[in-house]
């Protein structure tokens, strides 16, 4: 008798010391808000766990300061037809507004006091150029992709918080293929990391990544097993955990349903970049970021995906539609949004 006690008591305790070491992960958890609006939504930018700004079509642009339970609209004066895709929360009072379009549509707009005056720090002159997306190394430096003139990408850098803009990289950037192009669907279509590094993710003809280690002075460009070959098709989205390992996602908007070569990785600052295991788990996605502890979390017209092994795996969280996301590590907090006004405010546990 004694003995039997003796072994449950071993076994319990077993137990007990395995359940601590493999702890359950849960999922992020999500929830809709209300907008107040109909806009469809593709830039996001998350200060802290309270304050988020949203931006998107009609010239929209929203902001919380109390989690998300009160958005308020921010009025910019001849900003109505404009399509806000990208912003940049570059300090406690300075944003940063891209909108796109053909020619001068596509500016960048500026606010030094939390959005209550802006100014227009930039206006596009080339007829062909069309922006997509800017990331800031720090609240001064910064680099911004458009798409094509002279058969190349434009970038445009700022080292005095997009005050001026003047065009970098024409030199040493690698000719892009005929119909080769970024996606201005999420504005995380190029990334910067530490102080110099930053990558930007191509789609339609050829699916690419080119690569900078000189804050955009220099660049090399590298294949990815991303599917392309269509107008519709490419890598859409891209972020590192570090300078060296890193995620693109994007697939066909058009087919959004279709999971086939839509996540590729690297462990080598983008060199070399390959297709996960099972690429039927992932339908298309238009924004993909990390949330720490090699978890990432990926979205888009069809869906969430989730994977918590480093890009290896994943799984699908939630089956509401959003264009793109934002997420502060520190607190656990972030943002999604998408067309019709949808928001949802997401918490990794």
């Amino acid at each position: 008798m004694l003995f039997r006690i003796l072994l449950l008591s071993c076994l319990l305790v077993q137990f007990s010391c395995s359940s601590e070491q493999a702890p359950v992960q849960n999922p992020p958890t999500i929830q809709l808000q209300n907008s107040g609006v109909n806009s469809s939504f593709r830039g996001m930018g998350v200060k802290n766990e309270n304050e988020a700004w949203i931006s998107g079509t009609e010239g929209t642009v929203l902001n919380t300061t109390d989690g998300g339970k009160h958005w308020q609209k921010i009025e910019i004066p001849g900003a109505d037809s404009l399509d806000f895709r990208d912003l940049e929360i570059l300090n406690d009072s300075t944003i940063l507004l891209m909108s796109i379009g053909t020619g001068q549509d596509s500016k960048i707009f500026k606010s030094t006091d939390t959005g209550n005056n802006w100014k227009v720090v930039f206006q596009n002159e080339e007829p062909t150029a069309f922006f997509d997306g800017f990331d800031f190394w720090d609240q001064n430096t910064g680099i911004l992709i458009s798409d094509a003139i002279d058969e190349k990408l434009y970038l445009l850098k700022t080292d005095d918080s997009g005050e001026n803009w003047s065009r970098v990289g024409a030199a040493s950037l690698p000719d892009l293929t005929e119909g080769e192009y970024g996606f201005a669907a999420s504005g995380t279509g190029i990334v910067t990391i530490g102080n110099q590094k930053v990558w930007i993710a191509t789609g339609g003809a050829k699916s690419r990544v080119f690569y900078s280690p000189d804050q955009g002075e220099n660049w090399s460009v590298f294949e990815t097993p991303i599917i392309s070959g269509k107008p519709s098709t490419g890598s859409f989205s891209i972020t590192f955990r570090d300078e060296q390992n890193g995620i693109t996602v994007g697939g066909d908007y058009e087919i959004d349903t279709a999971a086939v070569s839509n996540v590729a990785i690297t462990n080598n600052s983008g060199k070399t970049w390959k297709g996960i295991e099972n690429p039927e788990t992932v339908p298309f996605k238009s924004c993909v970021t990390y949330l720490g502890n090699n978890e990432y979390l990926a979205v888009g017209t069809s869906g969430v995906s989730w994977s918590l092994d480093d890009g290896a795996s994943w799984s699908t969280i939630d089956t509401t539609s959003f264009h793109t996301m934002d997420f502060d590590e520190k607190s656990g907090v972030g943002w999604m949004a998408g067309g019709n006004g949808v928001v949802a405010k997401f918490t990794v546990k």
